[in-house]
C-alpha cells in the first residue's frame, strides 16, 4: 500500500497541503543536491566570463563597420550593467569600441561561441542531473557522429539565443529611431512612441522570460510539459531583475569600499553578480524539477528526451 502511494504523484495524493508543501520542498532540495548547484554555478560563471571579453572585442570591431552610434550602444550597456559598475568598465569598453581591428574579429567570434557553448553544455549536464538522469549511461555509448550532432545542436541553440539577444538590443537601442522613421511613413499615430517608451521595461521582462523558458525547455534531455516550468521561469526572471537592482543599491551606498581595488574590485563584484545570477537560474531549474516530480511522479526521471532516445536507438540498429 505504501509503495502504491509513493507511485502516485505528490500533488494528486490525498494528503494535507502542509504535507504537499514539505514534499515539494524536499524535491527541490534533492534536485539542487543531485546537481551540485554551487560547483556548477562556478563552472558556468567561468565560461561566461571567458566568453565576455571576446564578445566585447567582436562588438567593438563590428560597430565601426556597421556605422552604429557609439553613445547609443554605451547607453544600452549602462542599462544592462548594475549602477556604479559603469565607471569601472566603460573606459575599457570605449577604448575597444574606438579601435577596430578586423584581424581579431574572427578569432573573437570563435572563442566567444566556443565558451558560450561550453557553458551551455555544463548547464545541460547540471539540469540533467537535477532531473535524475544518469549522465554516464545517457551518452556512454555514443559515437563520434552523435557527439558532433550534440555539439552542433548546442552551437545552434547558442546562435538562437544570440539572435534573440541581438533583437532585444536592436529594439532597445534603435526602437525609437525606427519608430520615428516609421510613424510618418505609414501615417501611424505619434502616440505609438509613447506606448513604446512606456512598455520598454515590460518588454525586457518578456524577453528575459522567453530566453529562460527556452533554456528550461530545450536544454534538459527529458520530456517536459509547459506548466512544469512556468513557475521556475517566472521565479528566475524576477530573481535576475531583482538581483540586478539589489546590486545597484548595494554599490550605490556601499560600493565605495571597492574603490581602493580599482578594476580588480569591479571584476570581483561582477563575478559575484554573474555567479548569483547563475545560481538563481539553477534554483529555478530545481523548482521546475519539483513541479515535474509533484505532478508527473518519480517515473518522469526515467523519461529521456526525444533526441537522446533517437540517438541511442540509432546506435543499437548500427550495432
Amino acid at each position: 500500500m505504501e509503495e502504491e502511494k509513493q507511485q502516485i504523484p505528490l500533488f494528486r495524493q490525498s494528503i494535507t497541503k502542509k504535507q504537499k508543501l514539505f514534499g515539494f520542498v524536499k524535491y527541490v532540495t534533492q534536485a539542487m543536491s543531485d546537481s551540485n548547484v554551487p560547483m556548477a554555478s562556478k563552472a558556468i560563471t567561468y565560461y561566461i566570463l571567458l566568453s565576455l571579453f571576446p564578445a566585447v572585442i567582436v562588438v567593438g570591431n563590428l560597430i565601426p563597420l556597421l556605422h552604429l552610434d557609439k553613445p547609443t550602444v554605451i547607453s544600452y550597456i549602462e542599462f544592462i550593467l548594475p549602477d556604479d559598475l559603469h565607471h569601472y568598465f566603460l573606459p575599457t569598453i570605449v577604448k575597444v569600441l574606438s579601435n577596430s581591428n578586423k584581424g581579431v574579429l574572427s578569432v573573437g567570434i570563435v572563442v566567444s561561441l566556443w565558451a558560450i557553448s561550453r557553458g551551455l553544455n555544463i548547464a545541460q549536464m547540471t539540469m540533467n542531473e537535477a532531473y535524475g538522469l544518469d549522465i554516464n549511461n545517457l551518452f556512454a555509448e555514443q559515437t563520434f557522429v552523435n557527439y558532433v550532432i550534440r555539439r552542433t545542436l548546442a552551437f545552434l541553440m547558442t546562435l538562437m539565443l544570440l539572435v534573440i539577444g541581438v533583437m532585444a538590443i536592436v529594439t532597445f537601442t534603435f526602437g525609437q529611431i525606427f519608430l520615428n522613421w516609421l510613424v510618418p511613413l505609414l501615417r501611424i499615430k505619434s502616440t505609438l512612441l509613447d506606448v513604446f517608451m512606456r512598455w520598454k521595461w515590460p518588454f525586457a521582462i518578456v524577453i528575459i522570460l522567453m530566453i529562460v523558458f527556452a533554456l528550461y525547455y530545450f536544454l534538459p534531455n527529458i520530456h517536459l510539459k509547459f506548466y512544469y516550468i512556468i513557475t521556475g521561469s517566472i521565479i528566475t526572471s524576477v530573481g535576475l531583475l531583482g538581483l540586478s537592482q539589489l546590486f545597484s543599491y548595494y554599490l550605490k551606498y556601499f560600493g565605495s569600499a571597492w574603490d581602493n581595488y580599482g578594476a580588480i574590485g569591479a571584476i570581483i563584484v561582477f563575478l559575484l553578480w554573474v555567479n548569483m545570477s547563475v545560481t538563481i537560474f539553477l534554483f529555478g531549474n530545481a523548482v521546475n524539477v519539483g513541479f515535474a516530480e509533484a505532478y508527473g511522479g518519480p517515473f518522469l526521471r526515467r523519461n529521456t528526451g526525444k533526441l537522446t532516445s533517437y540517438l541511442k536507438s540509432h546506435e543499437k540498429e548500427n550495432n
